[in-house]
């Protein structure tokens, strides 16, 4: 009977560190009828342990099975609702390895349209009798409605509305009725040019947001997305890149803007050789709060920063601009970063008093290479916390740093000024707000810092709140030994045993000091869905570790 039980007990921890795990979807709502066959809308979910073939596995929606599997693959499946879906979790039933977590979902009336480079525009938008443009879709589509982009569909010159943009945004949804804009499975579309117009997509200040596009190649001259003054934004699984970018600008950027969900994108290729320091990656300036960067891919970005916050009054400033304040809502998780000009990340004006300032789950490598932007100005870190403000009250508060991995962090050679080269940094004019760095992993090159604070030293009081960089159970290795002193505790200088640290691989080895040292943050899994924490502690980093046979090791950095 013990042994029995024994091994019962042993078979369902096997299968719960095996569980398939949903991150996200590109649409969280939509119809279960119409379209294609009248069995309702596309969804595709995006995750972990999903198998690699379906076999026996479904996907339930509300507790009612989908109608169809176009896409099924370990970390993609794309599935048709059906007449038995109802609002309630999307879950992954993977055979011999049991349910997912749950995702929501709402089923609701919309119309569902198609586009294709075969259709015509005087057609009905039907799967049989498809649009040729989404230009067309654009101007049909009303809140609650889908179209699908069909394979081949194009873009990709000016929408002639006069705003040097392929696709100009007037108008939009309403609250939990978006219009989406979604690539049908399987296929490839494309919006945008890297010769121009100026962006793929751009909104007005006037329309009300309300938006989703998923799957599409975006490319730009300048910026793929620029988004102001509008709200309810959603970009899954979009390849964006703008290699002619530069000015005061991003390939993705946002002004005035909030309730942005950018999931599992990968922005790449950004800025032209000797772009200015204000052209970036991802920018998400003036005002722009509630923001969620998960999952993303985003590299070889010149000019500057990879992701940048950064809030500026655009009314002259002082106490009657309502515009240029702190930032705050931030959380940027399970992110790869690398390869960035200057910062991977930047918090240049934040406020982690009125909603959370968050980095975690992130792998952040090769940041802050240089060279010198043509302004001489710049900051290489993988992380720049400014704590400074340009307009209102001041920020407060802590930016919540934790199970990160850093790697070879500021190795610009020749920087125009001291001290900006470093893993962590934070700018430390500001003595009402710190930086709390817990369970992360450290290794940089010799010579250059793992933190620097400036203008204030690191304390800790008993009964007040801590300043500058302080906490605790990080790894830090390359540098020499460990930051000596009483705001950052319980630190390790050892080797933390990457599986290949030469080639990115920075999952954790089974010999890693890592394991096990972390301390308890609330983080339930790590960076591929991994549970945490395996045993008595969460391990350092990003990555859990996960034994060789376990299929869940199967995933690591690209």
């Amino acid at each position: 009977m013990i042994r029995t039980t024994l091994l019962s007990l042993i078979f369902s921890l096997a299968i719960a560190s095996a569980q398939p795990r949903i991150f996200y979807s590109d649409l969280e709502s939509g119809p279960n009828q119409g379209g294609e066959g009248g069995r309702g809308a596309y969804v595709t979910v995006y995750g972990q342990g999903f198998g690699a073939e379906r076999g026996s596995s479904t996907v339930t929606v509300g507790g009612g099975r989908v109608a169809a599997y176009p896409i099924w693959t370990d970390t993609k499946i794309a599935f048709q609702l059906g007449s038995t879906a109802v609002t309630g979790d999307i879950a992954v039933n993977a055979s011999g390895s049991g349910p997912s977590n749950g995702m929501p979902f709402t089923v609701r009336p919309g119309t569902i349209y198609f586009a294709g480079p075969r259709g015509s525009d005087g057609g009905s938008g039907k799967f049989e009798a498809p649009w040729k443009t989404l230009l067309k879709a654009r101007q049909a589509m009303k809140p609650g409605d889908i179209v699908y982009a069909l394979d081949g569909l194009a873009q990709t010159t000016d929408d002639g509305e006069g705003w040097n943009t392929c696709f100009l945004l007037r108008v939009g949804g309403t609250p939990g009725k978006p219009i989406a804009v979604v690539v049908y499975p399987g296929a490839t579309a494309t919006m945008g040019n890297v010769k121009g117009p100026g962006s793929a997509i751009r909104s007005m200040e006037q329309s009300p947001g309300h938006w989703v596009f998923a799957g599409f190649i975006m490319r730009a001259d300048n910026a793929t997305v620029a988004l102001y003054g509008s709200t309810d934004w959603r970009f899954v699984a979009n390849d964006m890149s703008c290699p002619n970018g530069d000015s005061a600008s991003a390939c993705f950027e946002t002004g005035l803007t909030t309730h942005v969900k950018l999931l599992g994108n990968t922005v790449h290729d950004a800025g032209k050789v000797n772009a200015s320091a204000l052209y970036h990656g991802v920018y998400f300036s003036t005002d722009s709060n509630h923001i969620e960067i998960g999952w993303n891919s985003i590299y070889n970005i010149r000019g500057c920063r990879g992701i940048h916050f950064h809030s500026s009054p655009l009314q002259g400033g002082g106490p009657k601009d309502p515009t240029g304040r702190n930032q705050f809502d931030l959380s940027v998780h399970d992110n790869v970063i690398h390869d960035t000009q200057c910062d991977g990340i930047i918090f240049a004006t934040v406020d982690p008093s009125k909603g959370k300032v968050e980095v975690y789950n992130n792998i952040i490598y090769n940041a802050g290479k240089g060279p010198a932007t043509p302004e001489n100005s710049g900051n290489w870190s993988c992380i720049y916390v400014g704590g400074y403000t340009n307009t209102g009250a001041p920020g407060s508060g802590v930016v919540e740093i934790y199970n990160n991995t850093f790697a070879n962090c500021g190795t610009f050679a020749t920087p125009p000024y001291r001290d900006a080269q470093n893993a962590v940094q934070f700018g430390g004019s500001n003595p009402a707000m710190s930086v709390q760095i817990r369970n992360n992993i450290f290794l940089q090159p010799r010579g250059i810092p793992y933190t620097t604070t400036y203008n204030s030293k690191g304390t800790c009081t008993p009964g007040d709140q801590c300043k500058g960089i302080f906490g605790s159970n990080n790894l830090f290795f390359g540098n020499g030994p460990a930051p000596s002193n009483n705001v950052l505790v319980n630190s390790i200088h050892r080797d933390p045993n990457f599986v290949n640290a030469a080639a990115n691989d920075y999952r954790l080895q089974s010999t890693s000091p890592a394991r096990g040292a972390g301390i308890a943050t609330g983080l339930q899994v790590d960076k591929n869905g991994v549970k945490r924490p395996q045993g008595a502690g969460s391990d350092l980093g990003a990555y859990q570790y996960v034994s060789p046979g376990n299929a869940q090791n199967s995933r690591k950095v690209q």
